[in-house]
């Protein structure tokens, strides 16, 4: 398998593990009263040559499945940005 990262996201804390032959390594450990924006963005945009899948474990937040049609391109774009705008008013 290549290289990939997983990142694992708490109430409390978010970490980035990167997964490589066989090997699972410690890449960032943040409280999360300690995670910067920019400063994360800029790590994201340093590893964006490899797949980061994000792991959830958060206490008392609500789920939910939602079936969208099956659509491309930029029909599929506009679905999830109107989702997201359904879901998340006040995000811009």
């Amino acid at each position: 398998m290549a290289q990939c990262r997983i990142g694992l996201l708490t109430n409390y804390r978010f970490g980035v593990y990167l997964f490589s032959r066989n090997r699972l390594q410690k890449e960032l450990d943040l409280p999360l009263a300690d995670l910067d924006g920019e400063a994360f963005q800029r790590y994201l945009e340093s590893i964006a040559t490899h797949p980061l899948y994000l792991l959830l474990d958060l206490l008392g937040e609500e789920f939910r499945v939602e079936q969208l049609p099956h659509v491309s391109g930029r029909d599929r774009s506009e679905v999830y940005r109107r989702k997201l705008q359904q879901f998340f008013p006040t995000a811009s």
